[in-house]
């Protein structure tokens, strides 16, 4: 498991989980 995809999806995770919380998917 690449340390570089970990720290990605810990990057991304957040900022994805906002963006579905402004389409009003859960």
């Amino acid at each position: 498991f690449p340390e570089e995809r970990k720290q990605l999806l810990e990057m991304v995770g957040p900022e994805l989980q906002s963006i579905y919380d402004d389409m009003g998917i859960e």
